[in-house]
């Protein structure tokens, strides 16, 4: 006979207590809820951490000035020191640089800009410079902006041999001129055949007829020589000489000519101040070339006679350069670091000697080949350590403990992995990121979100929306106003800056909507 089973006795959980100021985990959207820990976070919209672990509203924005009609494409200061002034200033999609003038903008004049590009910027030597895809070098002086001018290659190279030594081998001479900015494509080249190998044994005349240009802007010659077709540099001159005697000096085993006409400036996307030089990547038609300019007060210069140069970074590897940065930065040793969008590399600097000449000789090697980069402007310095945002989350790079000239990456965003999978390719492309108030703040302008992580508490937290009003952010900015208050600014798609600030509860008057959510039991 079937004897129902007993039901068995309810036991009530305990239940848990949970204070308001312990939930210094911060959001983890990669544990289900019922596996969150108690001071971690299911959702934290529009919320950030303070105190021990006390979620509490976001800053609210307010609008510090009009930069124009469009979404805002570059925002920086210039810092006159002499003058103890400071000029905030921002590119938009309507085509020209602005300053902030009160509530709204003045125009600054000298050059246009192409909408829908990104821009950066780096400031030394008394000027700000501006990269982008879309026009060549151009500087700001604090109160025009000024494009560099190009010049033409040299024309009717000839050589001529000095000297009645022979023998079985054939060099070639190859010349081209240097601007304020760069140098030209080299002329072509020219050969002599029945040479001695040793070319100390004879002497070779090279001659060309002088570059036009206007006054000031021709600075000189490099004169390159080899094999045909594997020519390198063997000297610079200044802008008066029209002849070289080649007399077998050593020339260079790693400067070859340049493969582009920089002379107006290189076009590249992505410019990093490096102690007294300038770092350009992202070069149009030579994605994986990096341009190191001499320094200070060449440091607009990319030519070996005024001690810069290039490197290639893993060359035609089927990536490209899409940021730069600086590792070891509290080191005597820091170095360049090159971002492609599956790779990091390091450059470091060095010098080697040539004849009379102490030439740049820039080393490259690879980081890790597992993780990149894949926007430029999510590449920022966080206390000792360099930031950067790719397809595979949020890392670090740094120097390992105790071992200073080694460096090492490091994942950070493991646990936000499931948000960061959902995002676009676009939204990848389009991030920006700045480091303020102790917090990494990266923003994804089309999606109008943004994903805090907070260095002091090693949490996330977020998203930030500012769909409502309707607005993303393409640009974060860190200023110091002319009286030396840091005021933290946020570029926008719909042409204005808005200013962030602890306190306020609204996005320009519009409140902002929160919602937390712990884990489950």
């Amino acid at each position: 006979m079937y004897q129902p089973k007993s039901n068995p006795t309810f036991k009530k959980k305990k239940d848990i207590e949970l204070d308001w100021n312990t939930f210094n985990g911060g959001l983890n959207t990669l544990f289900k809820p019922t596996e969150l820990r108690d001071n971690e976070l299911s959702q934290a919209d529009n919320l950030m951490l303070v105190g021990q672990g006390t979620p509490t509203g976001r800053w609210g924005s307010q609008t510090y000035f009009m930069a124009g009609a469009s979404k805002i494409n570059l925002l920086d200061a210039y810092y006159n020191s002499t003058a103890s002034t400071n000029v905030l200033l921002a590119i938009t999609n309507d085509g020209y640089m602005v300053k902030k003038s009160s509530a709204s903008y003045s125009i600054i004049t000298g050059a246009s800009f192409a909408s829908g590009f990104s821009y950066q910027s780096a400031q030394l030597g008394g000027n700000t410079y501006i990269a982008s895809a879309s026009l060549n070098f151009v500087k700001f002086d604090g109160t025009n902006l000024i494009p560099y001018v190009g010049i033409s290659t040299p024309t009717n190279v000839s050589i001529a041999q000095l000297s009645a030594a022979s023998g079985f081998n054939t060099y070639s001479w190859r010349i081209s001129a240097i601007s304020n900015t760069g140098e030209t494509l080299a002329a072509v080249s020219k050969s002599l055949a029945s040479l001695p190998l040793d070319l100390a044994e004879t002497s070779i005349k090279v001659s060309w007829n002088t570059v036009s240009a206007a006054s000031g802007v021709l600075k000189g010659y490099n004169i390159y020589r080899g094999f045909p077709g594997d020519e390198t540099w063997v000297a610079g001159l200044d802008s008066t000489a029209v002849q070289f005697t080649d007399t077998g000096i050593a020339a260079s085993e790693i400067i070859f000519p340049s493969n582009t006409d920089t002379t107006a400036g290189p076009r590249a996307k992505y410019v990093l101040k490096f102690d007294d030089r300038l770092i350009l990547a992202g070069i149009t038609g030579d994605p994986s070339i990096v341009y190191i300019s001499g320094r200070y007060p060449y440091h607009d210069r990319f030519t070996a006679i005024d001690g810069g140069g290039w490197i290639y970074v893993s060359p035609d590897d089927g990536d490209f350069i899409t940021g730069l940065g600086v590792a070891n930065q509290q080191t005597q040793n820091p170095v360049i670091l090159v971002f492609k969008n599956n790779s990091v590399h390091a450059i470091s600097l060095g010098t080697v000697n040539i004849g009379s000449f102490v030439i740049l000789d820039p080393v490259v090697h690879l980081l890790t080949s597992s993780t990149g980069c894949s926007s430029g402007d999510t590449i920022i310095s966080v206390e000792n350590d360099t930031f950067y945002f790719g397809r595979k989350g949020l890392y670090s790079i740094g120097s390992e403990p105790n071992f200073l000239n080694q460096i090492r990456t490091n994942e950070i965003s493991a646990r936000i992995r499931p948000y960061i999978q959902n995002l676009t390719d676009q939204d990848f492309k389009e991030a920006v990121a700045s480091y303020i108030d102790y917090k990494y703040i990266i923003s994804f302008p089309s999606k109008k979100e943004a994903i805090i992580y907070d260095r002091q508490r090693g949490a996330f937290m977020g998203p930030w929306t500012t769909s409502s009003p309707n607005f993303g952010i393409t640009k974060l900015f860190k200023y110091y106003d002319s009286s030396g208050v840091e005021v933290w600014l946020a570029g926008c798609t719909d042409g204005y800056v808005r200013q962030l600030t602890e306190g306020l509860v609204s996005d320009s008057g519009t409140a902002i909507a929160k919602t937390l959510r712990t884990g489950k039991s």
